[in-house]
């Protein structure tokens, strides 16, 4: 159901509106989407900032006490082992107060640096418990600690080094990270510093979990559930996790290689990190957040000892702040567009009210009420404007309407004309095209198609009644259209009255073209082509009256045209004497007669016309001699030439295959010798090719002949009850067809018979030889022989026409 004017105009107002709301939206919404991400994540880098700067302060006090540590074992070196134990403890607790997260301090020394000969010689206070511990390791309490990290780098390196977090031996299950001070000696004979052990301090991993705190959020910033902060070192060791402690036994790199599906460019990303220092990235499959998370975006700052703080936050996670604000706005566009909508179709209603009575007034009129009343409006507005104009197009449209009738009326009057003389011009064309029966080697096709409903062009091709010749023609009216048709009626009549009555085409030309100048006031003429063909040898007799030279096929796919000129068009001159020529047409041969339909049917540019050359071209393009291959290639030709252009005269063609007959061959059949075989017997005959050679007449003789002996031998060849074969045989033999029968029943010479007299009435002359009488008077020939093998062979003949000189 198609909406009303003021709900679509409605619909319409508020759908543009809506999608002007809607790309102001999005334009706003993109620029404070980026405004809003902008912030979130400079939110992100200033708190990963700040704990670096918290670490910063832990690092640097832990600096400072190892290197107070090495310093004072430089200045005042202990001399026995003795002395350490007070020295250490008076460190340790101190540097403990200042710094609570360091709960172990551990000097080492090298291999006979304290006491010469001694390989140990380590020394360590913890405080974690909040009681000082000391213990030595010697010789006697031997710990090799020459092995571990955490002395061979300082040792080889000559500097402070931070290690990796590390389980400790004396308290499994515990992690620490170790901050390590090279401390030396100074060579009293040579004052050069030689390198004497490490300084090192402890820190437990847990102690730095107080620094390493989620991401808060605040009135505008809303945080997802899942954040993680890491601590990682300058080689990509996470040293602590607070959500995650198991990724403190892995590195950023064995966690981008983790899933099955990990993206190469995580590894990449993680080593820009390392180079960078400072910024974000996003890992796109990593699971810094759990194992069940993929990929996130990673904030991270340097601390002053080149390590790296960093929080891990979903990828959307700014849709957590974007998405109830888009959802409100959505909610306040919807009720300002039901508010508005509302508005709208208020006023469109208002203001359509008097289109839709206007409106109604046209549904009457459409169903035929011209009289339907047309209301008046006061506004003196527009739609007043259109009431008076409605009025005078509802009186000029009853007018018109009255005149439509009329002319309807006429045209249908005048259709009804047209057709009628489409189906008489229709039903003047022949037709019975060949093969005719006497002559199976000649076959035909046509194709007649009008510029309009009714043309002028004709053709006509039937046999001359000598049972051996074929006429045929293709003519073309000066003009199109009604005249062109009514001329060519006449034309077409004329003609085929007067064929029958001509022995060639040149006296067939002559006369037709006396009778149509005799009366021509219109001042028309026909331009004409016609041909006598002789379907026994192919000589081709015909008439040129000024028409289009026909084209000829041979047998091997060439063409070429009989150009033979003998007058001109039928009806432009009176007292014309037409001559004819002759042309042998060859085994195969086929000839196409055409209209001027076809030479100068124009292409789509309106100026090229298809031709001589083209024509030529595509006969010989058929896909075979037949005369429908013939004519089909042409107009497919024609048509695709024409490329659409519209059809300017009327196309008419006529093709004409010959082929010489075959050599006359014995038919024979053999029917039982009884007389309800006789219909079988003369459609055996009738299918005869020679028999339809004969004229009528003598065909009519013959028939009597056939039909008098098949009955006598079915009566009385054989005694009766008993059923023999008839055996008919039909050929050709000096010049006539003749019929031949053999039975084996008692022999009987019907030429020893003599003739019954009929000059005597029918009581007075005896009864029999009538038949036999018959027989012989109808025939050419009649011959009769007993053969030696009891046969009874009866031979019969007619001349064939054309023969008799034979």
């Amino acid at each position: 159901m198609r909406l009303r004017i003021p709900v679509r105009l409605s619909l319409w107002i508020s759908a543009s509106l809506l999608l002007f709301i809607l790309i102001i939206g999005l334009l706003l919404s993109i620029r404070w989407l980026r405004s809003m991400k902008d912030t979130m994540q400079e939110y992100a880098k200033t708190s990963v900032r700040e704990m670096a700067n918290d670490l910063d302060k832990l690092f640097v006090q832990v600096d400072m006490a190892a290197d107070l540590i090495a310093t004072e074992l430089e200045r005042f070196p202990p001399e026995s082992p003795e002395d350490v134990e007070p020295f250490l403890q008076a460190l340790a607790v101190g540097i403990h107060e200042q710094c609570p997260e360091i709960v172990a301090l551990s000097l080492l020394w090298d291999k006979d640096r304290l006491i010469p000969g001694e390989t140990y010689n380590g020394f360590i206070g913890t405080m974690g418990t909040g009681q000082y511990r000391f213990i030595r390791w010697s010789d006697k309490n031997p710990f090799d600690y020459f092995l571990k990290d955490w002395y061979i780098l300082p040792a080889l390196r000559q500097k402070p080094v931070w290690t990796s977090a590390y389980e400790s031996d004396a308290n499994p299950g515990l992690r620490f990270l170790s901050y390590v001070v090279p401390f030396y000696r100074v060579d009293k004979k040579t004052g050069e510093r030689i390198y004497a052990g490490i300084v090192d301090l402890d820190l437990p991993v847990d102690s730095f979990t107080r620094y390493l705190h989620p991401l808060y959020g605040s009135d505008s910033i809303t945080l997802p559930e899942k954040t993680e902060t890491l601590l990682i070192n300058q080689f990509g060791h996470i040293s602590c996790c607070p959500s995650h402690p198991e990724h403190g036994k892995q590195t950023l790199f064995s966690l981008c290689d983790a899933p099955e599906d990990h993206d190469p460019a995580d590894r990449e990303k993680a080593r820009e990190m390392l180079r960078n220092g400072s910024g974000m990235t996003t890992f796109t499959k990593a699971p810094l957040l759990g194992r069940d998370t993929e990929g996130c975006e990673l904030y991270y700052a340097t601390c002053v000892n080149g390590w790296l703080v960093a929080t891990a936050v979903p990828r959307n996670w700014t849709l957590w702040n974007i998405l109830p604000s888009v959802i409100r706005l959505g909610l306040y566009t919807l009720l300002f567009l039901i508010m508005i909508t509302g508005i709208i179709f208020f006023v469109c209603k208002r203001l359509t009210k008097p289109l839709e009575t206007l409106s109604a007034v046209a549904y009457e009129v459409g169903k035929g009420n011209f009289t339907a009343p047309v209301p008046s409006f006061p506004s003196g507005d527009e739609v007043a404007s259109l009431a008076r104009s409605f009025r005078r197009m509802q009186m000029a449209l009853s007018e018109y309407i009255e005149k439509f009738r009329e002319s309807v009326v006429a045209r249908e009057r005048a259709e009804g004309e047209i057709n009628a003389a489409k189906t008489i011009q229709q039903n003047l064309l022949p037709d019975d095209l060949p093969p005719y029966p006497f002559c199976p080697g000649v076959s035909a096709a046509a194709l007649l198609i009008p510029a309009r409903g009714v043309g002028g062009d004709l053709y006509d091709i039937f046999p001359l009644g000598d049972g051996k010749h074929i006429a045929f023609l293709v003519g073309d009216v000066s003009g199109k259209g009604i005249p062109a048709s009514i001329f060519m009626a006449g034309a077409q009549t004329l003609q085929r009255t007067l064929t029958l009555s001509s022995d060639s085409p040149d006296r067939l030309m002559n006369d037709l073209n006396d009778a149509l100048s005799r009366k021509n006031g219109a001042g028309m003429f026909i331009t004409c082509w016609a041909g006598f063909l002789d379907t026994g040898t192919g000589e081709l007799r015909f008439t040129c009256a000024g028409h289009n030279p026909p084209v000829i096929r041979h047998v091997d796919g060439s063409a070429e045209f009989l150009r033979r000129l003998h007058g001109p068009p039928l009806a432009a001159l009176e007292n014309m004497s037409y001559r004819s020529d002759s042309h042998p047409l060859q085994d195969g041969d086929t000839i196409l007669l055409y209209t001027d339909g076809i030479t100068e049917a124009f292409h789509a540019d309106g100026k090229t016309m298809f031709g001589d050359e083209r024509l030529l071209d595509a006969v010989k393009a058929a896909s075979s001699d037949a005369p429908e291959d013939l004519i089909s290639s042409v107009y497919s030709a024609v048509r695709s030439f024409s490329e659409g252009a519209e059809q300017a005269d009327d196309i008419t063609m006529l093709a004409v295959h010959f082929s010489k007959p075959e050599q006359s061959k014995v038919q024979s059949a053999v029917f039982k010798a009884t007389a309800d075989q006789l219909a079988k017997a003369n459609e055996f005959l009738n299918s005869s090719s020679l028999f339809q050679r004969l004229s009528p007449a003598d065909r009519t003789r013959l028939a009597v002949s056939f039909e008098e002996i098949f009955v006598n031998v079915a009566s009385y060849a054989y005694p009766p009850g008993r059923e023999e074969d008839l055996r008919i045989d039909l050929f050709e033999e000096d010049g006539e067809f003749r019929l031949r029968f053999t039975d084996t029943g008692t022999a009987f010479d019907p030429l020893k018979h003599t003739d019954p007299d009929i000059t005597l009435n029918a009581e007075e002359r005896p009864i029999g030889g009538l038949g036999i009488f018959l027989v012989r008077k109808n025939s050419s020939s009649v011959a009769y022989e007993r053969t030696d093998a009891g046969e009874n062979v009866l031979t019969i003949g007619m001349k064939l026409p054309g023969k008799a000189e034979a």
